[in-house]
C-alpha cells in the first residue's frame, strides 16, 4: 500500500511539472519556430494539445480513486486524504496551464497568418466573426459548440460584435477603439480570459497590429488619447474583489476561525455560533448587493458611452438613465425570454430583467408582456455593468402608458435579510 500511494502521489507531482513544463518549453526552446512554419497543423501541436488534457484527465482519475480508498481504508486515511488533495489541487492547476498553453497556441497561429499573408486581414477577420457571432444566433450555436477548435471565443467575442455593430450604425469607430483597450488594460478583462480556449479579441487585435506595416489600429495612439488612471482601475478592482468575496469569506472563513479558536481552548464551543454564522452571512450579502447597485441618482447617457467604459466592472454598478426603443427579445426566438434588447441612437444593449416572482415571474413576463413592449419608446432607469458581455440592469422601465419595475436588486436584499432573520430567530432558540 505504501508503495502505492507514493507511486500515486509521485505521477501527481510529476503530471503537474509535465505541463509546466510542456508550458516552458514551448517558449524557450526552438520548436517555435517550426511552430510558426506550419502553424496549426504541424505534428508538435496536436501533441501538445493531446497530451495537456490528457494528463489533467490523469491526475482527475487519481484522486477520484483516492478518494474512494480513503473511505475503504479509515487507518491510512491522513495520508491517503493528503494525496487526494495533492491531486486534487495539480488537477485544477493543470486546466488553467492547459487553457494557458490554448491562448499561446492562439497567438502563435494569428502569428503564423499575419506572416504568411497581411495581419490587417485577419484583425478585420476578427472583428466581423465577432459580429457574425452577435447577429447570426446559428452562426454563434456552431462556434459555441465547436470552441474548443475555433477561431475565437463565442462568449467573450460578443462584447466585440456588439460595439462593432453599434460603430457601424453611427459611422464613428472610436468607441471601438476604446472597447478594445478595455481587454488589454482592464483586470477584469484578464479574470474572464483565464477560462477561456482563446485570448481576448483586443489582445489578439494589438498583436496582429504590432506586426502591420500599416496596422488598423495604432494602440499607442489609442492610450494616448484616453489615458488610463491604472491607480483608480486597479483600486476600484480590488475594492471589487473584497466585495465579491465577502459573503463567501463570511460563510467559509468564520466556521473556520471558529473551530480553530475552539480547537486551540480560546474560546469554549457553543451552538451560538450558528446564528452569529447566518447573521454574518446575511450581512455580506447586503452590503455587496449595496454595492453592485448603488442608490444614486442616475447619470443621464447615451449606451455608446456606457460600451465604451475603459472602467466598467461585472461587481460595481453605474446607475444610469436613458431613452431609446425595445427591438426585441435578450435572445432572440426564445419565446420565454424575459430580457430585452434597447436601442437609442446611438447603440443597442441588453437590458436584464428580473421579476419579484424568481423564474416563473419571468417566464410570465416574457411570454405575456415582451411582446407589447417591442417597437416602444421607453425611458431606462437602471445599472450598467461589464463581465463576458455588457448590460443593464433594471430597475424601472417607463412607457407612455406604463411603469415595469424590476427586482433584480430587491430579490438579492431579501435574501440576505432573510439569513439575517434566520439568525436571529435560531439565536433566541438557543438561548
Amino acid at each position: 500500500m505504501r508503495l502505492f500511494l507514493a507511486s500515486v502521489f509521485t505521477l501527481a507531482l510529476l503530471s503537474g511539472f509535465f505541463i509546466a513544463i510542456l508550458l516552458v518549453f514551448l517558449y524557450y526552446t526552438g520548436s517555435i519556430n517550426v511552430y510558426l512554419l506550419f502553424g496549426l497543423t504541424i505534428l508538435f501541436n496536436f501533441i501538445l494539445w493531446l497530451l495537456g488534457p490528457k494528463i489533467s484527465d490523469w491526475i482527475y482519475k487519481i484522486f477520484y480513486k483516492v478518494k474512494w480508498i480513503t473511505i475503504d481504508n479509515l487507518k491510512e486515511s491522513g495520508v491517503l486524504f493528503f494525496v487526494m488533495i495533492a491531486s486534487y489541487l495539480f488537477y485544477w492547476i493543470g486546466q488553467y496551464i492547459v487553457l494557458y498553453l490554448s491562448r499561446v497556441r492562439e497567438y502563435y497561429a494569428d502569428e503564423f497568418s499575419a506572416k504568411e499573408t497581411n495581419p490587417n486581414f485577419l484583425t478585420s477577420a476578427l472583428i466581423k466573426i465577432s459580429y457574425g457571432i452577435l447577429v447570426n444566433p446559428d452562426n454563434a450555436r456552431l462556434i459555441n459548440s465547436t470552441k474548443y477548435v475555433g477561431i475565437t471565443n463565442f462568449n467573450l467575442s460578443k462584447n466585440i460584435g456588439l460595439v462593432y455593430y453599434n460603430c457601424r450604425n453611427i459611422n464613428n469607430f472610436t468607441p471601438l477603439a476604446r472597447a478594445l483597450l478595455y481587454d488589454i488594460v482592464n483586470p477584469w478583462a484578464f479574470i474572464s480570459e483565464l477560462k477561456s480556449t482563446h485570448p481576448l479579441t483586443g489582445k489578439r487585435i494589438r498583436r496582429l497590429c504590432n506586426l502591420a506595416d500599416n496596422p488598423l489600429f495604432d494602440f499607442e495612439q489609442i492610450k494616448r488619447e484616453n489615458p488610463v488612471d491604472k491607480g483608480i482601475l486597479y483600486k476600484n478592482f480590488l475594492n471589487d474583489i473584497l466585495i465579491l468575496s465577502l459573503p463567501s469569506l463570511l460563510a467559509i472563513g468564520y466556521p473556520i476561525l471558529y473551530f480553530l479558536l475552539v480547537y486551540f481552548h480560546y474560546i469554549p464551543f457553543s451552538l451560538l455560533f450558528v446564528p452569529e454564522w447566518l447573521f454574518l452571512i446575511g450581512i455580506g450579502i447586503l452590503v455587496s448587493t449595496i454595492y453592485k447597485y448603488p442608490d444614486k441618482k442616475p447619470q443621464e447617457t447615451a449606451i455608446m458611452d456606457l460600451m465604451s467604459d475603459i472602467y466598467a466592472s461585472p461587481v460595481r454598478g453605474k446607475s444610469v438613465s436613458f431613452e431609446g426603443t425595445i427591438i426585441g427579445k435578450g435572445i432572440p426566438g426564445l419565446i420565454f425570454s424575459e430580457d430585452l434588447m434597447i436601442q437609442d441612437k446611438t447603440g443597442l444593449i441588453y437590458l436584464n430583467y428580473e421579476s419579484w416572482l424568481p423564474v416563473l415571474g419571468n417566464l410570465i413576463f416574457g411570454l405575456a408582456k415582451v411582446p407589447k413592449l417591442i417597437n416602444k419608446k421607453v425611458r431606462v432607469y437602471g445599472w450598467f455593468l461589464r463581465g463576458n458581455y455588457q448590460w443593464i440592469a433594471l430597475r424601472l422601465l417607463k412607457t407612455d402608458e406604463e411603469k415595469i419595475h424590476g427586482f433584480i436588486k430587491y430579490g438579492n436584499l431579501i435574501t440576505g435579510i432573510l439569513f439575517i432573520l434566520f439568525g436571529v430567530l435560531i439565536y433566541f432558540l438557543l438561548l
